[in-house]
């Protein structure tokens, strides 16, 4: 399978960063572990369609990924080495993301996490060429994708590949 070659999406993106350092869902409770719930419902007021899964190893699973640097409003997808659920997070387009983490809905980078699997695209409204520039939230500069070059597909990964378990990284440093 070829990189898709689109962009982000603008509307994503934007509605993720409205939620930017809150740390209690709409209901009162922490975000602490409510990373598919976020996901969901910044796709809801970006009027994106996306089906709620229980888990973000399921989301994971559950369509095509692509290696390398996300364009800003894709959702980014880790495995269990993160969270025995998996996680995911909306990308910045710039090597950070918005995720519901210990913190509340904070922004990190996610390139550098060995548990990172890859990113998929939702209703995509920039071409490529056109990149969707965000306002950086963080002072110190992004780390480039490791092999430096364009995102490289990565087939639907098979239920095993996402539940091999490896040595447990730090939390959400």
């Amino acid at each position: 399978m070829d990189n898709p070659g689109i962009g982000g999406n603008a509307a994503i993106a934007h509605a993720a960063l409205r939620h930017y350092d809150e740390y209690y869902r709409p209901d009162g409770v922490p975000w602490t572990g409510w990373c598919e719930m976020y996901i969901g419902n910044v796709m809801d007021e970006a009027g994106i369609a996306h089906p709620r899964f229980a888990s973000a190893l399921l989301d994971a699973i559950s369509g095509p990924l692509y290696r390398g640097l996300a364009p800003a409003g894709s959702l980014v997808f880790f495995d269990q080495r993160a969270n025995p659920y998996g996680h995911v997070g909306i990308a910045m387009g710039d090597g950070t993301m918005l995720s519901a983490l210990g913190g509340g809905i904070v922004r990190t980078t996610y390139t550098d996490w060995v548990s990172y699997l890859g990113w998929r695209p939702y209703g995509t409204t920039a071409p490529a060429e056109e990149p969707l520039v965000i306002t950086p939230l963080l002072n110190a500069p992004a780390s480039p994708p490791p092999d430096g070059g364009p995102a490289t597909p990565l087939a639907v990964l098979p239920a095993w590949s996402v539940l091999d378990t490896g040595p447990t990284m730090p939390p959400y440093t």
